[in-house]
Order: C-alpha cells, then sequence, then structure tokens
C-alpha cells in the first residue's frame, strides 16, 4: 500500500519507496531529491543523483547541494556519507529536510508536518 503522511494526507509515490530501496541496497545512486507535486497532494521524485563510483565524491556533493537546497522551495533529500574511522571507512544514508524561511507559508507547514507510519 502506498504510504501516506499522517496529519496532511500527503501520499509518496511508489517509485519513491523504490529509488530509495535500489539506492541503499544495490547503491544505484549517490542521492535522491524529492519535492511536492503541484497539488501539494503527493511526494516524487525531482532528481537522481549520479551513481557513486562514477564520480569523485567531491563532485557528487557539489551538485548534491546545487539541487537539494533551492531558493524559496521546500526539498526532502538523502545521500550516502562516506566518512573515515580509526576502525576503517563508514557509509550512512543521511536524510535531509529543507524548509527555507522564504518558502511559501502552505508548502512549509506540509513538509514539516509528515510523518511516516
Amino acid at each position: 500500500p502506498p504510504f501516506a503522511m499522517a496529519q496532511t494526507g500527503v501520499k509518496i509515490k511508489d517509485n519513491v519507496a523504490n529509488a530509495f530501496n535500489d539506492m541503499k541496497i544495490r547503491k544505484t545512486n549517490d542521492f535522491l531529491i524529492f519535492k511536492l507535486t503541484a497539488d501539494l497532494k503527493e511526494v516524487e521524485i525531482e532528481h537522481f543523483g549520479e551513481p557513486r563510483a562514477s564520480t569523485p565524491e567531491a563532485g557528487l556533493y557539489t551538485c548534491f547541494a546545487g539541487k537539494a537546497f533551492p531558493a524559496g522551495q521546500c526539498r526532502y533529500a538523502v545521500k550516502h556519507l562516506s566518512y573515515e574511522t580509526p576502525d576503517g571507512q563508514r557509509d550512512k544514508i543521511v536524510f535531509f529536510l529543507w524548509a527555507p524561511e522564504n518558502a511559501k507559508i502552505k508548502d512549509k507547514m506540509i513538509t514539516l508536518e509528515p510523518r511516516i507510519p
């Protein structure tokens, strides 16, 4: 069944969950950026990041930051983050929620409210 965000009734398109699982398990993309549809009723994929092996990490971050945080628009994003520890390299997935002050009030309310069951 499709996920729905508890308070707002916003639905999450099926391809969002599939793309996230592919990113997480198969490492098909370095990042995914999501946005609300124009009618504010669904979350859809806006951008697929390049596969991790095809681009250096610095280039991946520059591409991600340039697309994930548009001025005046709300977004959700997930990104692979690699870092070194004394025990070796670690890889985590980080969730970002972007709701800038100059975004429309209704967009911010809907973006900030959801909780996925």
